[in-house]
């Protein structure tokens, strides 16, 4: 997954150099339920968990689906072995 946006470039760069995308990344695995043991700071993880949690927020269905469709993915693959 990939972007570009100037103003959230600058964003994460700001919190990479303030030392706080760790804080961000423990605040949204928090929200998620998601164990915040073993953070690992970088864009790509929080960026990844700040989408997730913007999607559940207006389109839960959307996640709900996705959530379902995974589940069966996973079910196929196990039957075919």
């Amino acid at each position: 997954l990939s972007f570009r946006d100037l103003h959230l470039a600058t964003l994460m760069h700001g919190l990479e150099e303030a030392d706080q995308l760790t804080e961000v990344i423990f605040a949204a695995r928090t929200k998620l339920g998601r164990d915040t043991d073993h953070i690992r700071p970088n864009r790509a993880e929080a960026l990844r968990l700040l989408m997730r949690i913007g999607l559940e927020e207006v389109a839960p269905e959307t996640i709900e689906v996705a959530i379902e469709a995974n589940k069966e993915y996973a079910l196929d693959k196990v039957e075919e072995f």
